[in-house]
């Protein structure tokens, strides 16, 4: 048996686990999560220094001071040590007297190290790593935030060989364990230890947090948002009637919503929330009633743009704060990929600057996709690269940024970069609120539901699309915005569903063309009916590199095209990241005569 030895109070005892097995009830495994999680542990999580000061604030608004102003030398800033062992514990520094000092910095005792004043200062941008702290700079303010406030680690990978004490630690019926502990020095090196070992990942139990920006008030009489008018989710439903009939003889659709809860009595929720198969992972029970309102505003957006065939299964993970948990995150995701949801909205995350959280939602991810079950993440509101947080940074999962009724970018809050897929209505939102009220709010959070939305139309359809097909077609048909094809504002596009109906739904009546491959530098497009013009018709093609067009071909069109006539052109794609196709009466025209077709060619090629 090869057993792993950690610190003192790492819980590797040979005791029986207490949910392991698959007969156990998944409600007993999160019973005891939650417990685990609402253990007191009234520590600091965050402190905020300024240069030139002396005084600083913590997370829960605490106010310190240290002997010495914080100060800046040679682009590194200083900070009392004293300070950094007081609010976290962390028993790293160690020092005695200013001629013996010794502190364990990422470069070694002593490194980084000044005296001011009669206090010891450490360049804690260098030290925090082998603290395990993480630390983020924004002009002359520095952030000091510990990972391991919470005491608690997540470990996944071959764990078979320890035996966890079940009195600090829960495994999930998925194999994960999360582990307590009694001071965050035993969790951090624990979590440091493991993870030298093979096939083993432990990362900290991190805050969760909920991406809402701001709450702009309370409308009791208009619940209606303008997002559903800018996605034009009346177009894609209308076409769904037509096709279906009615609603009732549509796919049944789950959308998972990991969040807040929801107030299912809501009027406007009635007949949408599956209550019976939600949970409460923050109190352990299986009544998901809201006390924020947060998952009640996420769920009337996904309402509010789709029909009565889609259904919502809320799973709670936060207190009435918003304050939630990896771990709980984690167990949701469990529990919504057993009840076989269709899309998953995740309105929340986890800053994760080196991309180790990432990595321990990702099994979680892998399982989405074989199930084909899409994930749909918020970007985050603080303005910044969406990678630093997870699930945004999950290329799997459809990552959406925010704009505001006029398209515009939500600069104020929303965050950007590569791993933007799409762009959704997210400023001044209103959507349903705690005590049957509508209300309106804004952030990515409420950006996420729209696309949710869309994705839940899509299954509506067709059942049997794929992740990717959802994803590939979401931002297949996003309506440009910023800069020619994607950039790191948009992704793709903001959020389109007319487009979508188009793609999939097209009427006869309708000149429409539609893309059948893309493959080998050719480009492949079938006309859905006869075009009738006497003077025949032009598809363009262009192809796009950072938004500036590398190519251009051209296919002629003839009155002689009957339904179903393919057309192939040969066009150059290398290097390419978007391709546009559009339908010219001539080439002199430059209105189209349906709507353009835009590929994301990252995900065709």
């Amino acid at each position: 048996m090869k057993l792993i030895f950690v610190t003192a109070a790492a819980m590797l005892m040979l005791l029986p686990p207490l949910c392991v097995s698959a007969e156990t009830e998944y409600s007993d495994c999160y019973k005891a999560l939650s417990e685990l999680c609402l253990r007191e542990k009234d520590a600091t999580e965050s402190i905020q220094f300024t240069l030139g000061s002396a005084k600083y604030t913590t997370d829960q608004g605490e106010s310190g001071s240290s002997a010495a102003s914080v100060f800046e030398s040679n682009g590194r800033i200083y900070v009392s040590a004293e300070s950094i062992d007081s609010e976290f514990c962390t028993d790293a520094l160690h020092f005695t007297d200013t001629d013996d000092i010794s502190v364990f910095s990422a470069n070694g005792a002593n490194d980084g190290i000044i005296v001011k004043d009669e206090t010891v200062m450490i360049d804690i941008e260098a030290a925090a790593p082998s603290l395990g702290l993480d630390t983020e700079r924004e002009g002359d303010t520095l952030t000091v935030t510990d990972p391991y406030a919470s005491r608690r680690i997540i470990v996944t990978g071959s764990t078979g060989d320890i035996t966890w004490d079940e009195n600090d630690s829960v495994t999930m019926p998925n194999g994960t364990v999360v582990v307590s502990y009694d001071t965050r020095e035993e969790a951090f090196s624990s979590c440091m230890e493991l993870n030298a070992a093979d096939g083993i990942n432990a990362v900290p139990d991190v805050p969760v947090t909920l991406f809402e920006d701001t709450n702009s008030g309370y409308l009791l009489n208009d619940h209606l948002s303008w997002g559903a008018e800018m996605i034009k989710s009346d177009t894609f439903n209308s076409r769904l009637l037509e096709k279906f009939g009615a609603e009732e003889a549509m796919n049944e659709v789950t959308v998972g919503l990991i969040d807040s809860g929801v107030e299912y009595a809501h009027p406007f929720l009635s007949g949408r929330i599956d209550v019976d198969n939600g949970y409460d992972f923050y109190d352990g029970d299986s009544d998901p009633m809201d006390e924020h309102s947060h998952g009640t505003h996420t769920a009337g957006i996904i309402c509010d743009n789709t029909l009565s065939n889609v259904t919502i299964i809320p799973y709670k993970i936060t207190d009435a704060n918003g304050d939630s948990s990896l771990s709980l995150l984690e167990a949701a995701l469990d529990k919504a990929i057993n009840d076989g949801v269709d899309v998953i909205n995740m309105s929340l995350g986890s800053k994760d600057n080196s991309g180790k959280l990432r990595d321990a939602l990702m099994p979680y991810f892998d399982r989405m996709n074989q199930l084909g079950i899409t994930g749909v993440a918020a970007a985050g509101n603080t303005k910044t690269d969406a990678e630093l947080y997870t699930p945004a940074n999950i290329t799997d999962c459809i990552t959406v940024s925010a704009c505001d009724s006029s398209g515009k970018f939500a600069s104020s809050y929303s965050n950007y970069g590569d791993v933007i897929d799409v762009c959704a209505p997210g400023t001044s939102i209103r959507s349903s609120i705690l005590n049957g009220q509508f209300g309106s709010k804004s952030g990515t959070s409420m950006a996420c539901p729209h696309v949710s939305a869309a994705a839940a139309m899509l299954k509506s359809l067709d059942k049997s699309m794929t992740p990717a097909e959802v994803q590939n077609s979401i931002t297949a048909c996003a309506a440009d915005s910023g800069n020619a094809g994607f950039d790191i504002y948009y992704g793709w596009g903001i959020l389109d569903t007319s487009a979508l109906a188009d793609m999939y739904m097209q009427e006869t009546s309708d000149y429409m063309f539609y893309i059948t491959a893309v493959s080998d530098n050719m480009l492949h497009v079938q006309l859905s009916e006869t075009y009738a013009s006497e003077d025949g018709a032009v598809i363009a093609a262009a192809a796009y590199k950072e938004g500036i067009m590398t190519s251009l071909e051209t296919i002629a069109i003839t009155d002689t095209a009957s339904p179903g006539t393919e057309y192939d052109a040969a066009i150059d794609l290398d290097g390419c990241d978007s391709l546009k196709v559009f339908l010219f009466e001539d080439l002199s025209s430059i209105k189209p005569l349906c709507c353009i077709r835009e590929m994301n060619l990252t995900y065709l090629q």
